[in-house]
């Protein structure tokens, strides 16, 4: 269990810092090492920034719209709690577990098997 915490720190405390490293300005552009050790050539790297750009604004955008949409629920959720059930809200949320990536409803009922032709 202490190993899976330690690994779990390890692996946050590697994306703070890559993210961190990423955003300096004068650093080597978006995708430059992962275009290196691929060997790629000149308009492949370009085309390799070009979309890792597009997802980053992509990813912006999606902050962005999840930060309102909490907004939003905060605010609804305030016109019904008491004073301090939105505290003990406000707090839940913060402490709760850490963001997984889940599978869509529809994708995690296993289509029927298909027998062969």
């Amino acid at each position: 269990m202490l190993f899976r915490a330690l690994q779990y720190l390890a692996v946050m405390l590697l994306m703070a810092t890559t993210s961190v490293l990423a955003a300096q300005p004068g650093g080597p552009p978006p995708g430059a090492q992962l275009a290196q050790e691929l060997g790629l050539n000149a308009s492949q790297a370009a085309r390799l920034t070009a979309v890792l750009d597009a997802e980053r604004a992509a990813m912006d955008t999606l902050r962005a719209e999840r930060q309102r949409i909490l907004g939003a629920t905060r605010e609804q959720v305030a016109g019904f709690l008491t004073a301090d059930q939105l505290r003990r809200f406000d707090e839940a949320r913060e402490s709760g577990p850490p963001m997984r990536q889940r599978q869509p409803r529809d994708a995690q009922k296993q289509a029927p098997e298909r027998k062969p032709s």
